[in-house]
C-alpha cells in the first residue's frame, strides 16, 4: 500500500449523476532543487481520526495522512491554479470548506 503525507491538502465533493464521493487534492511544498507537487486521490473509503492527523484509505488501496490543522486545509499559488484549472474541466467537483470537510472525514 502506498502512503502519502501532504504538505497541504483540500476535499473535492464529485456529485455525477449516479453518486456523490470524496477526492483529496494534494501537495507538497518544493525544495532548492525541485518545485511543488500535486496529486488528486482515488475515492475515500474509510478515515480513521486519530487526533492530530486523519489516516484517510482510498478505493485504490493507497493512503493519505491528512494533518488535522486548519492551516494545512489550503493550497499554494501554484497548486491552487493546478485545481482551478480542474475544476473548470469538471463542473461537478467542488472544494469544501474546511468545515465542510471535518465533517465527511469525521463522518
Amino acid at each position: 500500500m502506498k502512503e502519502y503525507f501532504p504538505d497541504r491538502w483540500v476535499i473535492l465533493k464529485i456529485n455525477t449523476a449516479t453518486e456523490i464521493f470524496y477526492k483529496v487534492f494534494a501537495s507538497w511544498h518544493g525544495g532548492f532543487t525541485q518545485g511543488e507537487s500535486w496529486k488528486f486521490s482515488s475515492k475515500i473509503e474509510e478515515v480513521e481520526d486519530r487526533g492530530t492527523h486523519f489516516y484517510v484509505k482510498m478505493n485504490s488501496g493507497s493512503a493519505y495522512s491528512l494533518f488535522a490543522g486548519e492551516a494545512a486545509y489550503s493550497t499554494s499559488g501554484f497548486t491552487e491554479g493546478v485545481l482551478q484549472h480542474t475544476l473548470e474541466k469538471y463542473p461537478q467537483a467542488s472544494v469544501l470548506s474546511f468545515e465542510q470537510a471535518l465533517e465527511v472525514l469525521r463522518s
